[in-house]
C-alpha cells in the first residue's frame, strides 16, 4: 500500500486518552509502520506530529492522534490526550470508546516501541 491509497476517516470520534512518551519513543513512532506481509495489518503514517493509523488492506483510516509536547517538568517528552476514532460503520463496526482506546494503545505500544501496553499509559 503506498500512502495515496490512504483514506481518512469520515466520522471523527473524540475519545480521551492519557499516553505518554519518552524523546526516543517519540522518534521511533514518527518512522511509523509500513505493512511487510499480507497478514500485516495496519499501515501508520505520522505527519506533523499526527499518528495516522489505517487499516493496510483498505486503507480506511481507523485512528488519529495528536503527539503534543510535554509540559511537566518531570517529563522530557511527549503526550497523546485524545484519539479520534472512526464512527462510519461502513468502515469500522466498533463503537466502544475503552477498546478503541485499548487497540490503539496496544498496536502503538507492541508493533511500533515494541514495549508493554502500562509501559506507556498513565491513567
Amino acid at each position: 500500500m503506498d500512502k495515496e491509497d490512504l483514506v481518512p476517516m469520515d466520522i471523527p470520534h473524540k475519545i480521551p486518552i492519557n499516553l505518554r512518551f519518552t524523546f526516543d519513543q517519540y522518534k521511533k513512532i514518527l518512522g511509523g509502520l509500513n505493512p511487510q506481509m499480507m497478514e500485516d495489518k495496519w499501515f501508520i503514517i505520522t505527519e506533523d506530529d499526527v499518528i495516522h493509523c489505517h487499516r493496510s488492506w483498505t486503507g480506511y483510516e481507523t485512528w488519529r492522534a495528536e503527539l503534543i509536547k510535554s509540559g511537566d517538568s518531570g517529563h522530557d517528552g511527549y503526550v497523546i490526550k485524545e484519539i479520534l476514532a472512526e464512527r462510519n460503520a461502513a468502515k469500522y463496526t466498533n463503537t466502544d470508546d475503552e477498546r478503541d482506546k485499548m487497540q490503539f494503545t496496544k498496536i502503538i505500544a507492541w508493533f511500533i516501541l515494541e514495549v508493554k501496553e502500562e509501559d506507556i499509559r498513565s491513567d
